[in-house]
């Protein structure tokens, strides 16, 4: 017996310019219909098209993302500039819960500025973060699983955020 499943999937693509502040400058979006396999290609065009005038290609992130009819989303990040050219601010980055876990600590982590490279430690402790080193936008929670190698009670005196920035 031969099963053929088609689905055709309603899928939204939202392209953002973003200030590392976190003010949209610009958004371009495309609604397309795809066959599930495909990938949805949110815009291509000029550069100069997609930035207002005047904006420092150094001070922005563009951010796309894809929403299906199911409700899942998918994000990616793209800069103008190689990151070595970024005009990064000191992102304010913060934890606003640092809980125990079954299988470690879950903690929590916000920006006030965009966060580019975002990593975890433990002072005095090996540990293994569930996602290190990755990039927040402002205003965005981001939950990791902090574990660390020996029983840490005092975890949250000794968590050690960092993030890349231009002093």
């Amino acid at each position: 017996m031969l099963l053929q499943v088609e689905a055709a999937y309603r899928r939204t693509s939202e392209v953002r310019v973003l200030s590392f502040d976190g003010a949209t400058l610009a958004t371009r979006a495309v609604d397309t219909s795809a066959d599930g396999t495909a990938a949805a290609l949110a815009w291509r065009g000029a550069v100069d098209r997609l930035l207002p005038s005047g904006t420092n290609p150094r001070a922005v992130v563009v951010e796309a993302r894809l929403t299906t009819s199911t409700g899942a989303t998918y994000r990616d990040l793209e800069f103008l500039v190689p990151p070595a050219a970024l005009d990064l601010p000191d992102p304010g980055v913060r934890v606003v819960e640092a809980s125990p876990a079954a299988d470690g600590w879950r903690v929590r982590l916000t920006a006030d500025r965009f966060a580019y490279g975002v990593r975890l430690s433990v002072d005095g402790a090996g540990a293994r973060v569930s996602d290190n080193f990755f990039h927040l936008l402002p205003g965005d929670t981001v939950a990791v699983r902090v574990t660390p190698e020996a029983p840490a009670p005092d975890l949250p005196a000794r968590l050690r955020v960092r993030a890349l920035r231009r002093d």
